[in-house]
């Protein structure tokens, strides 16, 4: 039973799961009482803190990834917009033929 509870809790802990919700359902697993189930929890993790650290490490590099496109493309949409400005005010000198 402790293998499997100690599973469940490493593969919650390597999703990022709330520490709350992941307590009240490791109670509700084995019958323990809420500071029992947050004593199990928090030794667990800190017993396999390094294996719960390397599954997270996609998940962050994917989000972290995510933004820097985001950061990238909005720059380049705010980029284009300011072209875009420009090119409207811009006016031909009087006098001045316009070739087109």
């Amino acid at each position: 039973m402790k293998e499997h509870i100690t599973s469940y809790i490493l593969k919650r802990l390597s999703r990022a799961a709330s520490e709350d919700d992941l307590i009240y359902s490791v109670c509700q697993k084995t019958g323990l009482m809420w500071e029992d189930g947050q004593a199990l929890v928090e030794q667990v993790k800190n017993e396999h803190l390094t294996e719960i650290e390397a599954k997270q490490t996609p998940l962050r590099s994917l989000i972290s990834l995510q933004w820097v496109s985001s950061l990238l493309s909005a720059f380049g949409i705010f980029y284009l917009w300011l072209l875009s400005a420009n090119s409207r005010t811009c006016q031909y000198p009087q006098g001045a033929i316009a070739i087109r």
